[in-house]
C-alpha cells in the first residue's frame, strides 16, 4: 500500500503526527512518555513501513567538504540512511527531511543524496518543502510554545531591554541583528529569574539552528514597532 497524497506540507505534517498519535499507547508502553521522544523520525519511518539506518558517516566517491551526504533516500522511498557525523540533532534533521521528501513529494525520486545545510546555497524549491516538513514535524507550534511558557512564563516574549540584557547580556548593539535573539534564546540555560533550565533546542533534540529558525518562523519574540529588524 502506497502513501497518501497531499497538497501542502502541513497536511503531510498532520497526517504524521495523527499516524503518531494512533501509536501514544504503544510508544508509552515502550517507556517513552515525553512528546518529544515521539516525534523521532525512525518511529514514523517504522510507522509508515520505511526502512530507516543510522551510520556514523557516510562516503561517496567524489564528495567531500559540504557536499559530503548527511542523508540518502533510496530511489523508491522506501529506505531512509541518515549520517550522526555532525551530531544527534542534524541527523534527526535529516531523517525528518527525508520523510517529507516521501509524504509529499510523491513523483518518482533518483536515489537522492542529501548534503549539509548552507545557508549560502539557494536551495531548491523541494528541499525547501522538506526543510519546512521537518521543521513542523519535529517543532509543533502547540509543543515549542508551551516549552517557552514553562521556562519563560509568556508567549510571545515582548523584546524589552530586561528580556535583551538576559539573552545578550555582552551585546552593545541595541538593534539585535537576524536571528540573534531566537539563537539566544534556543541556547539559554537559565529562565528570566535566573534559575536553571534545559535549552530548547535540547528540549526539543534539534540542532541551535534548527530551533532558533522554527523560533523566528513561529514569531515568538514579540519585537517593538520601531525595530527595523527583518525576519527570513
Amino acid at each position: 500500500m502506497g502513501l497518501p497524497h497531499f497538497i501542502n506540507v502541513e497536511a503531510a505534517v498532520e497526517y504524521a503526527h495523527q499516524r503518531i498519535r494512533e501509536h501514544r499507547r504503544l510508544l508509552k508502553e515502550r517507556g517513552l512518555l515525553d512528546p518529544v521522544d515521539w516525534l523521532d523520525p525512525s518511529i514514523l519511518a517504522e510507522i509508515l513501513g520505511i526502512e530507516y539506518e543510522c551510520v556514523p558517516a557516510m562516503y561517496v566517491a567524489g564528495r567531500t567538504g559540504r557536499d559530503t551526504p548527511v542523508g540518502l533516500l533510496s530511489h523508491d522511498r522506501k529506505h531512509i540512511v541518515v549520517s550522526e557525523q555532525y551530531g544527534p540533532g542534524v541527523a534527526r534533521f535529516t531523517g525528518a527531511h527525508e520523510l517529507g521528501h516521501c509524504l509529499y513529494h510523491q513523483a518518482q525520486l533518483e536515489e537522492h543524496y542529501e548534503r549539509t545545510f548552507d545557508a549560502n546555497r539557494p536551495r531548491p524549491p523541494k528541499e525547501r518543502q522538506a526543510d519546512s516538513f521537518a521543521s513542523q514535524f519535529l517543532m509543533p507550534g502547540k509543543l515549542v510554545l508551551g516549552r517557552i511558557r514553562s521556562c519563560f512564563g509568556s508567549v510571545p516574549l515582548r523584546v524589552t531591554d530586561n528580556v535583551l540584557f538576559h539573552l545578550c547580556p555582552n551585546s552593545t548593539d541595541p538593534e539585535p541583528r537576524q536571528l540573534e535573539l531566537e539563537y539566544a534564546l534556543a541556547v539559554a540555560g537559565k529562565d528570566f529569574a535566573g534559575n536553571h533550565i534545559v535549552p530548547l533546542h535540547q528540549q526539543l533534540k534539534v540542532s541551535v539552528q534548527a530551533m532558533a529558525i522554527q523560533l523566528s518562523q513561529l514569531g515568538v519574540l514579540l519585537y517593538p514597532v520601531t525595530s527595523a529588524r527583518t525576519d527570513l
